[in-house]
C-alpha cells in the first residue's frame, strides 16, 4: 500500500518544528512564556533534544527538570531544583509528565496556581508531553494551557516507526530468552526484569506507533503483529487483566504456529514432558517464541485458578498442560537454559494438584537443570519440592535431609546476593524449617524438632516484613497459606494467626480480597506480577481512598487541611466506625499522592503514646525519608543541619526531643511543606498519661505546633473520650480555634454508613477483587446489617463481607441459610478455631467472660480473666487466647495500669452468649456439680432425720444458687454451696455423735431422783427459751423457704432455656410443692413459681428418659405391638424396656460394641448387629436363639423382612448378607466400594436398600440382583429408610443432609438443616413425617414434603438413632450421652411450617356469647374460630392487611379495619354489609359502642372517626400528633379512649371534645382498655410498662415488664384481672398490680390478647396465623402440678437416677 505521508515531508516538518522551538526560546529570553511540545516517543524526544543542544549550545543555557513518577506538584518540583541556581536558566525543559502516577491531580494543581509560575519564573518553560497528556492538559488545566500557542509537534517517519516497534518487541523477547545457552550462565534476573518493566511502562508508545502506521495506511507484517500481541498480552497480564491477556497471548501463539507450519519448522507432536530428541543445530526463533507464549498462557491459567476457587482444579490442570507443552518445545529447540528458568512453575502447579509422584519426577529433572543453569535459590526450591514429596510419602529421614539441604542452599544464596527476591527466600526458609521440624518429630527427635520450630518462630516476623510482597503478591500469598497450615499443624497457633492476618492484609491491599474482617484497612496497591519484578510502583489515589469506603470524608478532610483557618481537626465516632482505617487507608495515602494547591503535604501518624515525643520524632523522620518526592530536600539541607539530622535518625539511641521536632516542623514550613500531624487512637494517650505535668507538656507542644505556619493537627478518638480534650488548657486558649477545642467547626464526626452508601461501597470493594455478588444478595445483606438502626456499622460490614468471601457466597439463594446474623456467628467460630483445638473452649470462655448477664461489655483486667477462667479451664491458655483476640480486632486492649480488655462492640454480646449456651461440655460440668450438691443435700436430710423428725433446724446452705442464669455465677455458687454442704454434713455427724453420748448419759441420770422444784424451774426456763426461739425461727424459716422456692423456680427457668425439659419440670414441681406447703409466701415468689411451672408443663417435649447403659447407645427401636423398646449400646449389651422406662431384660453375649437392634414383625425376636462381626437373634425373653457367622468385618445393621423370614445384614466388609431365621446364609450381595452402614426392606418385602461409606444407596431385589445405584451424597450414607407405600427412600449422610429418592433413583428433594453429619432417618408409620438424628446433638422432624416441622434438643452428645412408636405419637432417640429419650410429638407434628409473616393475627374479638372469635390477619382476611380453635369461616374483601376487628355488642355485625384505609362491616356469615371510607391512611383499630349504634375507628392518619351503624360519618376526633393505634368505648358509652404513637392516651366525649390528655409513657402506646366498671383505664406501651389511670386521667398504678414491649391489654369481665401481651408472653396481674403469672408463648410471637366474656378463657393472636386459647382454670397451681405429675409419672417411677425425694413429688396425686 502507498504511504500517504512521504518520509521526507516528516523530516522537513520536524526541522521546522525544531527551528520554531529555538525561536520561541530566543524571543522569550528573560521573561516567562509557556511552550507545549507534543512528542509521542522518548527515542524521538531524545534525538530532538540532542539536535537542539547542537544548534544552541553556546547561545542558550537550557536546564532540564525530569519529573519522578510520584511527583505531586510541578511548581514545587521546579522550585526545589532551581534553589541552588544563582542565575536563572535561559529556558526550562519539563520532561516525564506522562510517567507521573497522579497526573490528574498534578494538572489540577497547575491550573489553580498558574499565576505563581509567571511571578517566580522569568524564563520560557517548554513542557514535553505525548498526545494523550496534551488532551488532559487542555481539559484539566485550561487556564494554564491558554498561555501557550499552538503546540509544537514532532513525528517519526514510517521507517522509524516500524524499526521502533521491531526493536521494542525484539528487546522484550531477548529479555525473556537469553541469547546463548552454551554459556551456561544463569539469566541476569534483575536486569531482565527492569527491561520488562520499561516495556510495560512505555507500552502506550507502541499503541501510538500502531495507530500512526494505521493512519498512514501501513499494514504490519505477521511476525510484528504477533510480537505486538504478545507485548499487549504482557501489559494486561502485569495489570492483572487476565482474560484480555489470555486472548492476546493466544492470538500471538496462533500466528507463530501458522508461520512455523508454513516454514515447515514445527516442533512435531508434543509427547511426554521430557522426551529427548536431538535438538536442531540452530533453534528456530519461531519455536522459541511459541515456547514463551505457551509459558505465559500457563501463567494466565494459574491466575484464573487463584481467582476462581470453585473451578480452580480445572484451571490448574490446564496450566499444567500448557507448561508441559512449553517445556517440550523448548527442549526440542535445544534451550535447556530456558527450560531451567520455566520448569519451577510446573513444579508449583503439581504441588497444588498434590500429584506427588509426578512432582518428584519434575523436581529431580529441575534439580539436574539448575545444577548447570540455575541459582542457589532455585536449587533450594528443588530440594524443597523433593522434601515435601518425602513428607507426603512418610519418608521422614529423606524429608529431613532434603529440607536441611534446602536451607543450606538458601544460606549460600544469601552469601552471594542471589537476585531472586521474587522467590521470597526468607519465606521458603520458614517452610523448610517447619518441614524439617515435622520430619524430626516423626523420627522421635522431639527436642531437635522443638529447636527448629523455635528458630523458625523467632525469624518469622523478619521473614514476613523483609519479604517485599510487591515483587509477586500472588506467590507471597500462596507461600503464606502453606506457612500458616504448617504452623497450625505444629500447634503454634499465635504464629499461624499472625500469618493469616498478614495474608488477608496483603490480599486486601492488592484488591484480591474485598473485605478484611475486623482488622484495620491498609492502603491499597496496584497488583504487580512475576513478569514485573520491580519493588517500585505505589498505588493510585482512587484505589486507596476506595479502600476506606469514605471518599466524601477524605475529600472533606483534605478540604479542611487546605484551608488556612482550619488548623485543628478532631475526628470522632463510636468504636468500630472506622476511624483508624480512614486515617491509614484513606487520608494518609491520599495526602501522599495529592498536592494541596502548590504545596506538598507530609502526613505523620502517631498511634503509640508510651513515649510520644520519641515515637513522633521517628514517625516524622520516616515520613520525610520514605517519601521519594521529598528526596530533593536532603540535597538542600545545610551541612551542619545534616549532621544534626544524622544524630536523630529513626531508631537511633539518642531521644528525639520536642524542640528538635518543632525545629523540623519550622524547616518544613520554610520549604513550603504542609506537615499534617495525625494522632490516631488518641484516647490511648489518656490511659498512659494520668500525670498532670505530662498532659501539660503535650498540651504546650500541640499549642506550639498550631502556631507554626503550614502545620495541621488531627486528633482521632472515640467520641466517649471527647470531653477529655478539655484538659488541654493551652490549646483551648488559642484564637486559631476560637478558644474552643470542641467547637463544632473543629469536630468531624464519622458516622455509620447509610444503606445506600453501604451498597455502593460493597459494589466498589467487590469490583476489583472479582467477587461478583448479585444485586439481590447485596440488598439482602444491607437489609440484615441495617436492621434496627437504619444504618450499617463499618466493622460489621467488613466482618460479614469477609465471611461472605470465605464461604464463597455470591447469590441470595446461597446466603438465605445464614440470615440474619449467622455469618457473624461463623466468623466468631472461625476465630475461636484459630486458637487451636485444645484452646477453643478457653477462647469461647474468654469471650463469654467479656460479657455479663445484663448483655453489657464490662472491662476486665487480665488478672480478673485469669481468676475466672481458672474455675473452668486451664488459665495458662489465657495469654495465647488474648493475643489472638486482641490481634483480631474483636477485643480491645486498653493499656491502663493494670491493662484492661473489652469487646469492641455491643452487637457481639448476644452472639457470644448464644454460642456459650451451645457449648455442651460446660453444661455437663454444671450438671455434674448440681448432682453433687443434690447428693450432699440428700445426705444432710438423712442426717437431720436421724437427729430428729420434728426438730426445726437452721440451714447452712440452700441446695441451689439464687440465680441459675449466668454460667459463671452459678458454677461459683455451686462450688461454694458444695463446700458449705460438706461443712454442714460434718457438723451434723458431730451432733449425731454427741446425741448418742447424751442418750447414754440420760440413761444413767434416770437412776438419780430430781426434786420437783428443780424440775419445774427447768421447765419454765425451757418454755421461755422455746417461745423466743420459735419467734426468731419463724422469721428465718419464712425467709429461707421463700429463698429456696425462688431458687427452684429460677433453676427451672434456666433448665428450660437450656432445652432440659424434664429437669425444668422437675424443678418446677419442687417449687410448686414447696409453695403449696407454705403458709405465707411473697407474691413475687408465687408468680415466679407459677410462671416457671406453666412454661415447663406447656413446653415439655421429652417426657421420659431411660438411663442404664454405661456407654453410648447406637440404636433404639419400638416393637410393632408397642410393648417393648430395645436399645443397643457400645457397652456390648442390648436392653429391653417397657415403654414406661422400666427395664425388662439385659441381653449380654456380644464381644464388642452393638451397632444395631431390630424386632421381627411379630415382635417375638430381636436381631442385633455387632462390631464382633456377628448378628445374634434373641427371644423377647432374652434367650439367645442363634448367632449368624460369616461377615469378615464389623456388622453395622440388621433388619427383618416384612414377613419375618429373612434377615438382611450390612457390614464393613462391603457386603449385604441375607439369612433365614435358622442362621443359614442365603445370599451375599456385593457391589459397594466401601463399608455398608445401613440396610432396610421395602414394605412389600421385595426390595432391599443399602447405604454405604462409598456415598451411594443401592437397591437390590430379594434374590440379590442389583437394581439401581443412587449417587448424590458428598459423604458416607449412614442410614436408609422406606416410606410405608414403598415409593420413597430416605437416606441420611455425613454430608449433613437427608435425601429423598423415588424408586428410579431420581432425587426428589434434599432436606438441609442439620449442622453436622446425619446419623439416622426414619418414616412415621403413616408416612406423613420423617425424623432425623445428627451428631449436632439434635433431632429434626420433617413433613413428607421436606418442610422442617420442629427441632428437638436435649441430648448432650451425638444422637445416633431415632424410632417412631407404631401409633406415631412418640419418638424414641438414642444418644452417645448414654440415654434414651421419649418425646411427645402431637403438637410438633400438628405445626404448620412458617413461611413468612403475612398470616399474623393482628387483632381478636370474642362474640357476645363466646362461641366464636373473630381474628384479623395480615393476609388481608378476617377469620372466625370456634372456642376450641377450629377455623369456621374466612372473610375476604380487604385489599390490604387487616389490623382491627370487633363484634358488635348484639353479636350481629363484625367490623374490620384495614391498611386499605377502609372499615368494613360484615354479617356473621361473611356477607359484606358496608364499606366506610374517609381515612387517609391505614386504619389500625375499630370498636363498637355498648349500644351497637356507633363505630369508632383509629387510623395512621392521626385521627379517630365516629360512624353510625349504617356507615355515616358522625365526627372526626383530631388532636393526636402521630398514628392512633387503638380506640375503646367506656362501658357506659359516654367516653372514648385512644392510644397513639405520640406517646399519649386521650379521652374524648362523643361530641369529639378532648377531655383529658394522659401523659406518662416514654414511647408509643399500642393499646388501651376500660375496666368493666368504667372507673379505670389501662394503657400498654413498648416502653416496658402498662399504666392504670383513673377515669379523669390520674395515674393510679404503673406495671412494669422485664424488658417487654407491650402490644395489647385487656381487663377480665369481673375487673379483677388484667392481661397484657408482649412479643413472647402474656402477663396477668390482679387489680392491685401484683403479677400473678407470665404465660410464655413457646417461641411464638404473640400479638393481641382478650378475655372471653365469661372470663374463663384467655385468647391470644400469634405470629403464625393461629389463635391460642388458654383455659384460665388450667393455670392455677393445683392444675399445673397435676398436669406436671401426669407428664412425669413414668419417669419419676422408673428412672434409676431419680432420687427418692423426687419420686415423692407426685405421690399424693
Amino acid at each position: 500500500m502507498v504511504e500517504r505521508h512521504p518520509q521526507a515531508d516528516i523530516r522537513a516538518a520536524n526541522e521546522r518544528a525544531l527551528r520554531s522551538l529555538g525561536r520561541a526560546i530566543t524571543l522569550s529570553s528573560g521573561q516567562f512564556s509557556l511552550v507545549l511540545v507534543c512528542c509521542n516517543y522518548r527515542v524521538l524526544q531524545e534525538r530532538m533534544l540532542q539536535r537542539l543542544e547542537e544548534l544552541y549550545s553556546g547561545v542558550h543555557r537550557i536546564q532540564k527538570v525530569v519529573l519522578s513518577h510520584n511527583a505531586r506538584s510541578l511548581y514545587t518540583s521546579i522550585h526545589l531544583q532551581l534553589l541552588n541556581q544563582d542565575n536563572p536558566p535561559s529556558a526550562l525543559m519539563i520532561l516525564g509528565l506522562e510517567s507521573v502516577d497522579g497526573l490528574d491531580d498534578l494538572l489540577r494543581s497547575i491550573n489553580h496556581i498558574r499565576d505563581e509560575f509567571r511571578k517566580r519564573h522569568p524564563f520560557p518553560m517548554i513542557v514535553w508531553m505525548n498526545e494523550e497528556v496534551l488532551q488532559k492538559v487542555v481539559r484539566l488545566a485550561p487556564d494554564f494551557a491558554s498561555w501557550a500557542a499552538t503546540p509544537i509537534r514532532f513525528e517519526m517517519t514510517t521507517e522509524s516507526l516500524l524499526q521502533f516497534l521491531q526493536q521494542e518487541t525484539d528487546s522484550l523477547f531477548a529479555t525473556v530468552l537469553p541469547n546463548d545457552s552454551a554459556q551456561h550462565q544463569p539469566p541476569q534476573v534483575a536486569k531482565n526484569y527492569v527491561t520488562v518493566e520499561q516495556v510495560w511502562e512505555h507500552s502506550y508508545e507502541l499503541h501510538f506507533a500502531i495507530r500512526e502506521l494505521h493512519n498512514r495506511g501501513i499494514t504490519l507484517e505477521p511476525e510484528l503483529h504477533a510480537s505486538l500481541e504478545f507485548v499487549f498480552g504482557l501489559d494486561n497480564y502485569i495489570s492483572d487483566r487476565i482474560n484480555p491477556a489470555l486472548n492476546h497471548f493466544q492470538q500471538s501463539l496462533q500466528v507463530w504456529q501458522q508461520l512455523a507450519k508454513k516454514a515447515d519448522e514445527g516442533a512435531g507432536e508434543a509427547g511426554e514432558a521430557f522426551s529427548s530428541p536431538t535438538p536442531p543445530s540452530r533453534p528456530s526463533p519461531l519455536l522459541l517464541r511459541q515456547g514463551v507464549l505457551l509459558f505465559y498462557i500457563g501463567l494466565c491459567y494459574c491466575r484464573l485458578a487463584e481467582q476462581n476457587q470453585t473451578e480452580n482444579r480445572r484451571h490448574w490442570y490446564t496450566a499444567k498442560f500448557y507448561f508441559q507443552q512449553c517445556l517440550t518445545i523448548l527442549q526440542v529447540a535445544g534451550r535447556p537454559d530456558i527450560v531451567a528458568g520455566f520448569i519451577s512453575q510446573l513444579a508449583e502447579v503439581l504441588q497444588y494438584l498434590q500429584e506427588w509422584q509426578e512432582l518428584q519426577t519434575v523436581a529431580q529433572k529441575s534439580l539436574e537443570l539448575h545444577q548447570t543453569y540455575g541459582s542457589q535459590i532455585q536449587l533450594a526450591c528443588d530440594y524443597g519440592f523433593l522434601a515435601q514429596v518425602a513428607v507426603q510419602q512418610s519418608r521422614w529421614v529423606q524429608a529431613s535431609i532434603l529440607a536441611h539441604v534446602s536451607l543450606l542452599k538458601l544460606g549460600e544464596a544469601q552469601k552471594h546476593n542471589d537476585p531472586y527476591n521474587c522467590l521470597f527466600p526468607l519465606l521458603l526458609g520458614q517452610i523448610y524449617y517447619l518441614v524439617l521440624a515435622k520430619a524430626q518429630r516423626n523420627l522421635g527427635e522431639l527436642e531437635v524438632a522443638r529447636e527448629y520450630l523455635d528458630k523458625a518462630t523467632k525469624e518469622l516476623p523478619a521473614a514476613l516484613e523483609s519479604s517485599a510482597h510487591q515483587y509477586d503478591a500472588h506467590r507471597y500469598i500462596r507461600l503464606l497459606r502453606t506457612l500458616r497450615s504448617l504452623y497450625f499443624e505444629e500447634g503454634r497457633y499465635l504464629e499461624a494467626y499472625y500469618i493469616r492476618q498478614k495474608r488477608r492484609s496483603v490480599e486486601q491491599q492488592y484488591g484480591f480480597r474485598a473485605f478484611i474482617g475486623a482488622g484495620r484497612l491498609q492502603p491499597q496497591r496496584q497488583a504487580t506480577n512475576p513478569a514485573l519484578m520491580s519493588p517500585s510502583g505505589s498505588s493510585s489515589v482512587a484505589l486507596e481512598i476506595a479502600a476506606s469506603g469514605r471518599e466524601r470524608d477524605i475529600d472533606n478532610l483534605i478540604g479542611r487541611i487546605s484551608r488556612a483557618d482550619r488548623k485543628l481537626t478532631v475526628i470522632h465516632g463510636q468504636s468500630g466506625v472506622g476511624k483508624s482505617s480512614i486515617v491509614t487507608a484513606g487520608l494518609v495515602p491520599a495526602l501522599q499522592n495529592r498536592a494541596i494547591g502548590d504545596q506538598i503535604a507530609v502526613p505523620v501518624v502517631l498511634q503509640v503514646y508510651t513515649d510520644w515525643a520519641r515515637e513522633l520524632g521517628k514517625s516524622l523522620n520516616e515520613a520525610m525519608s520514605n517519601d521519594a518526592s521529598l528526596a530533593i530536600y536532603a540535597d538542600i539541607i545545610p551541612e551542619a543541619e545534616a549532621a544534626m539530622e544524622a544524630e536523630t535518625l529513626p531508631y537511633s539511641d539518642t531521644p528525639i526531643t520536642i524542640l528538635e521536632i518543632l525545629q523540623q516542623l519550622k524547616e518544613n514550613a520554610d520549604n513550603h511543606l504542609i506537615t499534617v500531624l495525625i494522632f490516631d487512637q488518641f484516647e490511648e494517650f489518656f490511659f498512659g498519661y494520668s500525670d498532670r505535668n505530662q498532659k501539660q507538656e503535650f498540651d504546650k507542644f500541640i499549642s506550639d505546633c498550631l502556631n507554626i505556619p503550614f502545620v495541621k493537627v488531627i486528633l482521632s478518638l472515640r467520641e466517649d473520650y471527647l470531653h477529655r480534650l478539655l484538659d488541654f488548657k493551652n490549646v483551648s486558649a488559642l484564637e486559631a480555634i476560637n478558644n474552643n477545642i470542641l467547637d463544632k467547626h473543629i469536630r468531624y464526626q464519622l458516622n455509620n454508613f447509610s444503606p445506600e452508601y453501604a451498597k455502593a461501597i460493597i459494589r466498589k470493594l467487590t469490583e476489583r477483587s472479582q467477587l461478583n455478588l448479585e444485586p439481590a444478595l447485596i440488598d439482602a445483606l444491607i437489609e440484615d446489617l441495617s436492621t434496627g438502626f437504619g444504618e450499617v456499622r463499618p466493622i460489621e460490614l467488613q466482618v460479614v463481607g469477609a465471611q461472605i468471601q470465605d464461604e464463597r457466597i455470591t447469590t441470595l439463594e446461597e446466603y438465605q441459610p445464614y440470615r440474619p446474623n449467622k455469618l457473624i456467628e461463623r466468623y466468631l467460630k472461625e476465630l475461636i478455631k484459630d486458637c487451636g483445638p485444645e484452646n477453643e473452649r478457653a477462647a469461647l470462655l474468654v469471650l463469654y467472660l467479656l460479657t455479663d448477664e445484663s448483655n453489657n461489655r464490662p472491662f476486665k483486667t487480665r488478672a480478673e480473666l485469669a481468676a475466672q477462667l481458672a474455675e473452668l479451664e486451664d488459665a495458662s491458655k489465657l495469654e495465647l487466647v488474648l493475643e489472638i483476640l486482641v490481634s483480631s480486632g474483636l477485643v480491645v486492649l486498653f493499656p491502663d495500669v493494670p491493662e484492661r480488655y473489652q469487646l469492641i462492640h455491643d452487637y457481639l454480646v448476644d452472639l457470644i452468649r448464644y454460642l456459650q449456651q451451645q457449648e455442651s461440655s460446660l453444661q455437663v460440668q454444671l450438671n455434674q456439680l448440681r448432682y453433687k450438691v443434690e447428693q450432699s443435700q440428700a445426705e444432710i436430710e438423712r442426717l437431720k432425720s436421724e437427729l430428729s423428725q420434728n426438730e426445726q433446724r437452721s440451714q447452712l446452705v440452700d441446695p441451689y444458687p439464687q440465680q441459675g442464669l449466668d454460667l459463671l455465677t452459678e458454677l461459683r455458687e455451686l462450688h461454694k454451696r458444695e463446700e458449705l454442704s460438706q461443712l454442714e454434713i460434718e457438723q451434723l455427724r458431730a451432733e449425731l455423735k454427741e446425741k448418742e453420748l447424751t442418750a447414754k448419759l440420760a440413761e444413767s441420770q434416770k437412776k438419780q431422783r430430781l426434786s420437783e422444784a428443780q424440775l419445774n424451774r427447768s421447765l419454765k426456763i425451757a418454755l421461755t427459751a422455746s417461745v423466743l426461739a420459735i419467734l426468731g425461727l419463724s422469721v428465718s424459716i419464712v425467709t429461707a423457704v421463700d429463698s429456696e422456692i425462688k431458687t427452684l423456680s429460677a433453676s427451672s427457668e434456666a433448665l428450660f432455656a437450656s432445652q432440659k425439659g424434664i429437669d425444668a419440670l422437675k424443678e418446677g414441681l419442687k417449687a410448686g410443692r414447696k409453695l403449696q406447703q407454705t403458709v405465707w409466701v411473697d407474691s413475687n415468689t408465687r408468680e415466679q413459681v407459677q410462671t416457671a411451672l406453666y412454661q415447663a408443663v406447656s413446653g415439655l417435649r421429652e417426657y421420659n428418659r431411660f438411663d442404664g447403659h454405661i456407654s453410648g447407645i447406637n440404636s433404639v427401636t419400638f416393637s410393632l405391638d408397642r410393648s417393648l423398646i430395645a436399645s443397643a449400646s457400645a457397652d456390648t449389651t442390648i436392653k429391653l424396656w417397657h415403654p414406661d422406662g422400666s427395664l425388662v431384660k439385659t441381653l449380654s453375649g456380644h464381644g464388642d460394641v452393638v451397632n444395631s437392634v431390630s424386632f421381627s414383625p411379630d415382635s417375638q425376636i430381636v436381631a442385633s448387629a455387632s462390631q464382633d462381626k456377628t448378628v445374634k437373634l434373641w427371644s423377647r425373653e432374652g434367650q439367645l436363639l442363634t448367632t449368624l457367622l460369616g461377615h469378615q468385618g464389623v456388622v453395622n445393621s440388621a433388619s427383618f423382612s416384612p414377613d419375618g423370614q429373612i434377615i438382611a445384614s450390612a457390614s464393613s466388609d462391603k457386603t449385604v448378607k441375607l439369612w433365614n431365621r435358622d442362621g443359614k446364609l442365603l445370599k451375599t450381595l456385593q457391589g459397594h466400594n466401601g463399608a455398608v452402614l445401613s440396610v432396610a426392606w421395602s414394605a412389600d418385602g421385595q426390595t432391599i436398600a443399602s447405604g454405604s461409606a462409598d456415598k451411594t444407596v443401592k437397591l437390590w431385589n430379594r434374590d440379590g440382583k442389583l437394581l439401581k445405584t443412587f449417587q448424590g451424597h458428598d459423604d458416607a450414607v449412614l442410614s436408609v429408610a422406606w416410606s410405608l407405600d414403598g415409593q420413597t427412600i430416605a437416606s441420611a449422610s455425613l454430608d449433613q443432609t437427608i435425601k429423598l429418592w423415588n424408586l428410579e433413583g431420581k432425587l426428589l428433594r434434599t432436606l438441609s438443616g442439620h449442622s453436622a453429619g446425619v446419623t439416622s432417618v426414619t418414616f412415621s408409620h403413616d408416612g406423613k413425617a420423617i425424623a432425623s438424628a445428627s451428631t449436632d446433638e439434635t433431632i429434626k422432624l420433617w413433613s413428607s414434603e421436606g418442610m422442617l416441622l420442629g427441632t428437638l434438643k436435649g441430648h448432650n452428645n451425638w444422637v445416633n438413632s431415632v424410632s417412631f412408636s407404631p401409633d406415631g405419637r412418640t419418638l424414641a432417640s438414642a444418644s452417645r450421652d448414654k440415654s434414651i429419650k421419649l418425646w411427645h410429638l402431637d403438637d410438633v407434628l400438628l405445626q404448620k411450617p412458617k413461611a413468612d409473616n403475612n398470616d399474623w393475627v393482628t387483632s381478636i374479638s370474642f362474640s357476645p356469647g363466646d362461641r366464636t372469635l373473630a381474628a384479623a390477619s395480615r393476609d388481608k382476611t378476617i377469620k372466625l374460630f370456634s372456642r376450641d380453635g377450629k377455623l369456621l369461616n374466612t372473610f375476604t374483601g380487604h385489599k390490604g392487611e387487616v389490623w382491627g376487628v370487633s363484634f358488635s355488642r348484639d353479636g350481629q355485625v363484625i367490623a374490620s379495619a384495614s391498611k386499605d384505609k377502609t372499615v368494613k362491616l360484615w354479617s356473621r356469615d361473611g356477607i359484606l354489609l358496608n364499606t366506610l371510607q374517609g381515612h387517609k391512611d391505614t386504619v389500625l383499630s375499630v370498636a363498637w359502642s355498648p349500644n351497637s349504634q356507633v363505630i369508632a375507628s383509629a387510623s395512621k392518619d392521626k385521627t379517630v372517626k365516629l360512624w353510625s351503624r349504617d356507615g355515616k360519618l358522625l365526627n372526626t376526633l383530631q388532636g393526636h400528633q402521630d398514628a392512633v393505634n387503638w380506640v375503646s368505648f367506656s362501658p357506659d358509652g359516654k367516653l372514648l379512649a385512644s392510644a397513639s404513637d405520640d406517646k399519649t392516651v386521650k379521652i374524648w366525649n362523643l361530641d369529639g371534645k378532648l377531655l383529658y390528655n394522659l401523659n406518662g409513657h416514654s414511647r408509643r402506646v399500642n393499646g388501651v382498655a376500660w375496666s368493666p366498671d368504667g372507673k379505670a383505664i389501662a394503657s400498654a406501651s413498648i416502653d416496658n410498662t402498662v399504666k392504670i389511670w383513673s377515669r379523669d386521667g390520674h395515674l393510679l398504678n404503673n406495671l412494669t415488664g422485664d424488658g417487654d414491649s407491650f402490644i395489647s391489654v385487656s381487663f377480665s369481665p369481673d375487673g379483677k384481672t388484667l392481661a397484657a401481651s408482649s412479643d413472647d408472653k402474656v402477663r396477668i396481674w390482679n387489680r392491685e398490680g401484683t403479677l400473678l403469672i407470665a404465660l410464655k408463648g413457646d417461641k411464638q410471637e404473640l400479638t393481641s390478647v382478650s378475655f372471653s366474656n365469661d372470663g374463663k378463657t384467655l385468647a391470644a393472636g400469634s405470629g403464625n396465623g393461629t389463635v391460642i386459647f388458654q383455659n384460665l382454670a388450667d393455670i392455677e397451681l393445683e392444675k399445673l402440678l397435676a398436669r406436671g405429675c401426669n407428664l412425669l409419672h413414668d419417669y419419676l417411677q422408673t428412672n434409676q437416677k431419680v432420687m427418692k425425694s423426687e419420686r415423692a413429688l407426685c405421690s399424693s396425686r
